[in-house]
């Protein structure tokens, strides 16, 4: 997997997790007869989630890549 896909996963999966409480909240508060409207301030956690996971996901594929290549060489050495 190429480097700004896995940027852009890894993003997207940050966003979706903050995304999850504010949609069941207003799934549910529709079902109870209180109508909530969306906003832009909805997106404003699921944003800042996927500004930091984006590099973040950049830094664990990294990471992941450095250790599988001292398993496959011999002593660790590169």
């Amino acid at each position: 997997m190429g480097q700004p896909l896995v940027m852009i996963v890894a993003g997207t999966g940050g966003a979706v997790v903050m995304l999850v409480p504010i949609a069941l909240t207003k799934a549910l508060a529709a079902q109870g007869g209180y109508r909530w409207s969306w906003s832009l301030g909805d997106f404003l956690w699921p944003s800042v989630a996927f500004i930091i996971a984006t590099p973040t996901g950049w830094l664990y594929r990294k990471l992941l890549n450095n250790e599988r290549m001292k398993v496959q060489t011999p002593n660790g050495a590169r």
